[in-house]
């Protein structure tokens, strides 16, 4: 329960703010509305006892929660111990919905944003497993988990040359191995990522 209203009722207001409305009074509301929302989604997260559909919910909540344009609450996510749990996430074959929204999290967990937290939020995702696991999901039999982790590894890559680095721990020909099955823009994304690593690694 989230407010005494049900999980599956729970919806972040950023949700329902018309795109592209300016309204800052409106939108700060949605944000601070969300905040509080947070350590309740992260125990439905955390719980080993959360049936599945409650959980893949709780997560697309947190991915909606990172969506916001300005100022996303990743320092917030991190916080909130949820970033290991939502790793372990993408480990779930049995359930594509869940690895991908797992993958949507980190994908915006890591690209970080104007603030120091960018490179903090990046290290610490891939200090808790975050490159070999999606590196792992490029063979994933479902397109959009292997699109979504080419978005995670672009953002990395993107990142800085630190964090190409710390990509390299992973087997960088993985990636590109892959990249001939991907058709769409993610893909773009992860070709110009891979091609930026150190071509000696790339060869490893």
């Amino acid at each position: 329960m989230i407010g005494g209203i049900g999980l599956h009722e729970a919806e972040l207001p950023m949700v329902s703010v018309a795109p592209g409305s300016s309204n800052p009074t409106t939108r700060n509301a949605a944000r601070k509305t969300c905040a509080g929302l947070l350590p309740a989604i992260a125990a439905m997260i955390l719980d080993p006892t959360t049936p599945l559909e409650p959980r893949i919910h709780a997560t697309m909540l947190v991915r909606k929660l990172l969506s916001v344009e300005q100022r996303p609450p990743i320092q917030q996510v991190i916080d909130a111990n949820i970033v290991p749990t939502i790793v372990e996430f993408l480990s779930q074959d049995d359930c594509p919905e869940l690895q991908c929204e797992a993958s949507l999290v980190l994908t915006d967990v890591v690209a970080g944003d104007d603030t120091p937290t960018s490179n903090t939020a990046a290290l610490y995702a891939i200090e808790h497993g975050a490159v070999p696991a999606i590196v792992r999901n490029l063979n994933s039999p479902s397109d959009d988990v292997r699109e979504q982790s080419m978005w995670v590894i672009g953002n990395l890559a993107s990142a800085g040359p630190e964090f190409r680095d710390l990509i390299l721990s992973a087997p960088a020909a993985a990636v590109r191995n892959n990249l001939g099955a991907q058709h769409r823009g993610a893909a773009k994304r992860g070709v110009g990522a891979v091609e930026h690593l150190p071509r000696q690694a790339v060869a490893a």
